[in-house]
């Protein structure tokens, strides 16, 4: 049980990594929404990929999820019997997986609107609010 539960605790901080990046992707994304030093495009068609936050955001917060759970799993393994114990392990490299798998989409999500928003810079000739001819 000492392997299966040093190993778990290198899980638990892998995923408190993990969770530390969620959140900071998180913030990262919602600062660039709410700062006034970008383009913001006059036209709808190129304020659409904004809608990308949302999935990524679901993600993200499925992502921090998983990660809250790993960490409530962890010290439940301490808590309870043997019996009951030695199912948590498969059950938190489940959680695991969920939380990178999450972090991955929600990074996809938010790559691809990254990736729009350049184009959008390099070949758009239209002017933010902010800009005059």
């Amino acid at each position: 049980m000492t392997d299966i539960t040093s190993v778990m605790k290198q899980v638990v901080e892998s995923s408190s990594q993990l969770t530390t990046w969620a959140l900071l992707i998180g913030g990262g994304s919602v600062a660039a929404i709410v700062s006034t030093s970008y383009r913001r495009p006059l036209l709808l068609k190129f304020r659409m990929p904004y809608l990308l936050f949302i999935p990524g955001w679901c993600a993200l917060g499925y992502s921090l999820y998983s990660g809250d759970l790993i960490m409530r799993m962890h010290l439940a393994m301490h808590m309870v019997s043997t019996t009951v114990a030695s199912q948590i392990p498969q059950d938190i490299n489940n959680a695991y997986r969920d939380q990178q798998i999450f972090l991955f989409v929600a990074l996809g999500f938010f790559a691809t609107w990254l990736l729009l928003y350049l184009l959008n810079w390099v070949f758009s000739n239209s002017l933010s609010d902010g800009e005059k001819k």
